[in-house]
């Protein structure tokens, strides 16, 4: 276990450490940690609109890619309560390159949690397209590593936590017809 923390803090500092060493890759961390989420979002919700063929489906269509990622999110904030882990900014004391009000609210990540699903739930429907969004997640996931924000193993079980939620949605849906 002592194996896995250290190799959980290292992973975090060498990718911290690149990351502020270069002003360019400071920017583009936070843009990918902070700003990035939103567009993918707004991504997924034009998509959803934009190829649904008849108006009265986006209702449906929308709980088919995004009730996914809301369930996976709460339960990842309840497992946050459980947990209640500190941040690496404040385990190991420096200063994160996003402002983040949850100082123990480490484990999982609610971001790799939620865009993993959405990813999944995207890949579902779309697999050429859903692939852009898993992309997008892994990125935001390293991002959120890089800024000092979240533990390697945050974005790892977020991830998984996040597929797993969106693959049982889809068997439960395809079982209930929705």
């Amino acid at each position: 276990m002592e194996f896995l923390t250290q190799l959980n803090h290292n992973v975090l500092i060498n990718f911290y450490e690149v990351t502020v060493a270069d002003s360019s890759l400071t920017l583009l961390a936070i843009f990918f940690a902070k700003w990035f989420p939103y567009l993918v979002g707004l991504f997924a919700l034009a998509y959803v609109v934009l190829t649904t063929k008849e108006k009265k489906e986006i209702p449906k269509r929308l709980l088919q890619i995004f009730g996914p990622p809301v369930v996976a999110v709460i339960c990842a904030k309840l497992l946050k309560i459980g947990f209640h882990e500190p941040r690496p900014f404040v385990a190991l004391n420096f200063s994160p390159l996003t402002d983040e009000p949850d100082r123990f609210g480490s484990f999982p990540s609610a971001h790799a949690t939620f865009f993993a699903a959405l990813g999944f739930a995207l890949y579902s429907k779309n697999t050429r397209f859903g692939s852009y969004f898993i992309i997008s997640a892994l990125v935001i996931g390293f991002a959120r590593i890089a800024t000092g924000v979240h533990w390697p193993i945050d974005i790892i079980f977020g991830l998984i936590f996040g597929f797993f939620i969106a693959y049982c949605w889809e068997k439960l849906s395809s079982h209930i017809g929705q």
